[in-house]
């Protein structure tokens, strides 16, 4: 009789972990039907229904991408409408052109907080934790190599279109990708202190803009606070040119049609060998949460600024 009973109760467990399998399995292929016909808010609604699959590759990439539908975002028209208008030359300025930049405008946008949930839900894929420093080579431990592949050009894409969106509006872009011509009343990022950081001026100068306080050209309002710039927005344009970067170097496998790696990789390494920080994890650093935590001193806020100086005036360069 006791024998019965544990088979019973065996066969109870099995059942039920095979009927919690197949309903994952059922909602998935709901939200991927969803997603095809472009309902992203039934994808959403869908997908919430399971509890979160930190480790299983597809519902974290369809959980990104009924994120990014809702900003109206798709993969298929990123690589129809905006991948050749990528130049390694211009390259900021290039991504400040893409379809969906222009339809951010500053702090709440539900579209780039849509986006910036796709990138967070594929960044800290396997649960990796919010406080630590999420990398392509964290994922590649937790997921084999073909879902780690994806996931990490997913996050490429993504980072991509969410910098595109930050350029146009806090480099005052206009739809062409030129510097300034925005008509936010701003010309460069932020105006950065004379002599205050080592080579900047001169490499400001070289680059198109000199954005100190003796040129006349004035910084992005909602990236200046006094003399200081603002903490938490500069680590979210930071830690998203990280994860570009990240992404970037780490792609496995096929090349991408449309897009010349080798090119913008080049273009991305020349600007960090003429930048000096006094924390140089800033840049490698792909959590805003630590982000804000570690650069917050005085000292942080140069390094901040370094950063924008050197990477972001530099490689926005369209005048």
């Amino acid at each position: 009789m006791k024998l019965v009973k544990y088979l019973i109760l065996i066969s109870l467990l099995f059942s039920c972990g095979k009927n919690d399998e197949e309903k994952v399995e059922q909602v998935l292929e709901s939200v991927e039907n969803f997603l095809t016909a472009g309902k992203c808010s039934d994808a959403l609604s869908k997908i919430g229904e399971i509890p979160v699959q930190e480790k299983n590759a597809l519902y974290l990439k369809l959980k990104a991408s009924a994120h990014a539908c809702s900003a109206g975002y798709t993969t298929i028209s990123f690589f129809t409408d905006d991948l050749s208008k990528v130049d390694a030359a211009n390259l900021l300025s290039s991504f400040a052109t893409f379809s969906l930049s222009s339809d951010f405008d500053g702090e709440g946008n539900s579209n780039f907080d849509s986006i910036q949930s796709a990138i967070d839900t594929l960044l800290y894929a396997g649960g990796i934790s919010l406080t630590t420093n999420p990398t392509a080579a964290k994922r590649a431990l937790i997921f084999d190599s073909k879902d780690a592949g994806e996931i990490n050009a997913y996050l490429l894409y993504l980072s991509m279109v969410q910098l595109g969106k930050y350029i146009h509006y806090y480099g005052s872009s206009d739809t062409t990708g030129v510097k300034g011509a925005g008509g936010v009343g701003s010309e460069c990022f932020f105006n950065y202190p004379d002599g205050g950081i080592a080579n900047l001026n001169a490499a400001l100068v070289a680059g198109g803009g000199s954005c100190n306080t003796d040129s006349g050209l004035s910084g992005h309002p909602d990236l200046t606070s006094g003399t200081d710039i603002v903490l938490s927005k500069a680590c979210q344009g930071i830690v998203l040119f990280n994860i570009f970067r990240d992404s970037l170097f780490n792609l496995t496998g096929a090349s991408i049609p449309g897009l010349d790696i080798t090119s913008l990789q080049t273009a991305v390494d020349a600007v960090f060998t003429v930048a000096t920080f006094s924390d140089s994890s800033i840049v490698t650093l792909k959590s805003q949460t630590r982000c804000e935590a570690d650069f917050a001193d005085a000292a942080g806020n140069t390094d901040l600024q370094t950063y924008f100086g050197f990477i972001f005036e530099l490689l926005h360069n369209k005048t």
